[in-house]
C-alpha cells in the first residue's frame, strides 16, 4: 500500500472510528475523576470524623474535670454545715463522750447554730423541720429567670428578693438534712437506662454542617417545697412560690413539683479568692436552669431550659415592695416534673 493510501486508509479509520475512540478516552478520564473524587470524599469525611472524635474527648475530659471539681466543691460545702449541724446534734444529745465536751466547750451548741443562722436572716426550726427567711416581692414585668435572689442577685429577673446571706440559707438546709443533687446536664453519649429520664434534641455542627443528637436532663435531687406568706388587711395569705408564677408554655399556674436542692458550689473571683458562689452572685432560686448548679434551687421541669417561659402570676401576688415571709420545707415524696411544653 502506497502512504497515499495508507494515509488514506487512516483517515478512513479515524473518520468511522474517532468519535468512538474519543468517547472511550473521555469516559476514562470521567471515571478516574470520579474515583478520586470519591476517594477524596472519602478522606475528608474520614479527617472531619478524626476531628469530632477528638472534640468528643475534649468535651468528655473536660464534662470528668467539671464533676470532679462540682463533687470536691460540694462536699466542702456540705462538710462544713454538716460539722455544725452534727456539733449542734451532739449537744442536743443527753449522756457522756462528745455531747459532754461539746457543752463544756461552749454551753449548747444547738442554740449557738441557731444564733449563727438568725444573725445572717435565717430561722432555723428543727423541731417543724423548716429553714424561713424575709424578703419583699420584685415581680418584674419582664420573664423570670430567678424565683429568688438577695439584693445582691439578678433583681429584675426574680419574684422575690430575701433577706439573707445565701451561704446562711444553704447551711439551715443542710441542717434539715438535705444533701446536694446535681444541676442539669447535656450529654452526647447516653445509656438506654439514660434515655428514660433525658429529652432528645438535635443541634448544628457549623463546620460539618451536619446535625448531631444531644440530650438534655434536668435538675435531679431532692426536692424543696417553698412557700410564701403575706398580710392583706387583716388577713393572712400563703401560697406555694409556683403558684405566684405562671408558666406560658403551659398556659398555667407554675407546677408545684417543688425545686431541686443543689447548694451552690466554690469557686474563684477575679482576683483568685475562693469564695462560695450564691454569697458571690446572690441569686438563690432558679427557674432558668443554673449554670454548672450556681443557685442554691433550681426547678425541675423541662421549660427551665428556656429563659422566656416563667412570668409573675400578677392575680396571685401582692403589689411591689409588699413584705414576705418564705419557708422552706423538704418534701419527702417529690411528684415527678410534669406537662410537657405546648410551644
Amino acid at each position: 500500500m502506497t502512504g497515499i493510501a495508507l494515509s488514506a486508509a487512516l483517515a478512513v479509520a479515524c473518520g468511522v472510528a474517532g468519535t468512538g475512540c474519543v468517547a472511550k478516552i473521555e469516559t476514562s478520564r470521567e471515571n478516574h475523576g470520579a474515583r478520586l473524587t470519591a476517594a477524596e470524599r472519602r478522606a475528608a469525611a474520614l479527617e472531619t470524623s478524626l476531628v469530632e472524635l477528638e472534640r468528643r474527648q475534649e468535651r468528655l475530659e473536660s464534662d470528668m474535670g467539671n464533676q470532679v471539681a462540682l463533687l470536691r466543691d460540694q462536699l466542702r460545702i456540705e462538710i462544713g454545715a454538716v460539722t455544725e449541724a452534727r456539733a449542734a446534734a451532739v449537744g442536743e444529745a443527753d449522756g457522756d463522750g462528745e455531747g459532754a465536751a461539746a457543752a463544756a466547750a461552749g454551753g449548747d451548741p444547738a442554740a449557738e447554730l441557731v444564733r449563727r443562722l438568725a444573725a445572717d436572716g435565717v430561722t432555723l426550726d428543727r423541731e417543724k423541720k423548716r429553714v424561713a427567711v424575709s424578703g419583699v416581692v420584685a415581680a418584674p414585668d419582664a420573664p423570670l429567670e430567678f424565683a429568688a435572689t438577695t439584693e445582691r442577685g439578678k433583681t429584675h429577673e426574680t419574684l422575690l428578693i430575701l433577706k439573707c446571706k445565701p451561704s446562711a440559707l444553704n447551711a439551715g438546709l443542710i441542717a434539715l438534712g438535705l444533701v446536694p443533687g446535681r444541676p442539669f446536664e447535656i450529654k452526647e453519649e447516653v445509656t438506654e437506662e439514660e434515655k428514660k429520664t433525658g429529652t432528645m434534641f438535635q443541634v448544628e455542627d457549623f463546620d460539618t454542617k451536619t446535625m448531631h443528637d444531644l440530650w438534655y436532663f434536668t435538675p435531679r435531687g431532692p426536692r424543696v417545697a417553698v412557700t410564701v406568706a403575706w398580710t392583706e388587711g387583716e388577713k393572712r395569705v400563703t401560697r406555694r412560690i409556683e403558684e405566684m408564677i405562671y408558666d406560658l408554655s403551659t398556659e398555667a399556674p407554675m407546677e408545684k413539683t417543688g425545686f431541686v436542692y443543689l447548694g451552690s458550689r466554690m469557686d474563684e473571683d477575679r482576683d483568685g479568692r475562693e469564695v462560695y458562689v450564691a454569697d458571690f452572685t446572690g441569686d438563690l432560686i432558679a427557674v432558668y436552669h443554673s449554670f454548672q448548679g450556681n443557685t442554691l434551687l433550681d426547678t425541675p421541669l423541662l421549660q427551665g431550659r428556656d429563659d422566656t417561659v416563667f412570668v409573675a402570676r400578677r392575680d396571685a401576688i401582692p403589689p411591689r415592695g409588699t413584705p414576705v415571709d418564705v419557708a422552706f420545707e423538704a418534701v419527702a415524696d417529690p411528684p415527678p416534673a410534669g406537662p410537657s411544653p405546648k410551644r
